[in-house]
């Protein structure tokens, strides 16, 4: 084998590696087509179920913004009724004190002053 012998057999060589790479590239090109359509199919479909979602859980949100907007007067209601009460036992307290103070005093009872 000649000069011209090697020469031709490395120019093959480099051919078959030259055929090698671009086989191998065009494999990867395909693939990674599919590989994004199956991605975009994938983020499709949750973006599908995302809405779904949202659709489902916003009436469930606004019933238990609800509840608690109604929470919240019942409990603003619940403190005016106790101090209400809380004022009547203080008003009473007063008044029975300040009855048995007359009486200890030798204050009129009720029932001899309309008499």
């Amino acid at each position: 084998m000649g000069a011209t012998g090697w020469a031709l057999f490395f120019l093959g060589v480099i051919a078959a590696a030259t055929l090698a790479t671009a086989t191998i590239q065009v494999g990867l090109i395909v693939y990674a087509s599919r590989v994004a359509r199956q991605l975009t199919a994938t983020a499709t479909r949750i973006a599908l179920l995302a809405a779904e979602l949202d659709r489902e859980v916003r009436p469930i949100l606004s019933s238990a913004n609800a509840v608690g907007r109604d929470a919240a007067r019942v409990a603003a209601l619940a403190v005016t009724q106790m101090e209400r009460a809380d004022r009547v036992c203080a008003d009473l307290a007063d008044g029975v004190e300040e009855g048995g103070h007359r009486r200890g005093l030798g204050g009129a009872r009720p029932h001899e002053a309309d008499a």
